[in-house]
């Protein structure tokens, strides 16, 4: 069983396209944040708010009916 894994063989990973381009600045990645968008895929959506110092947290703000 031991030599059925080969360690010194180089892994193939393969990414999402995405991934290969340049990472976009926090304010790129703002720019393309589109609330009426987001409402769309839920309803329920009423707020939305992002650390724009860092961009390490988001909040997001669902109302629920009963």
């Amino acid at each position: 069983m031991q030599g059925e894994f080969d360690s010194t063989s180089a892994l193939d990973i393969n990414g999402r396209p995405e991934d290969e381009r340049d990472s976009a600045s926090l304010q790129d990645k703002l720019d393309r944040i589109d609330f009426n968008q987001m409402k769309q895929f839920n309803p329920n959506l009423v707020g939305f708010e992002f650390d724009k110092v860092n961009g390490e947290w988001c909040v997001v703000e669902l109302e629920v009916s009963p």
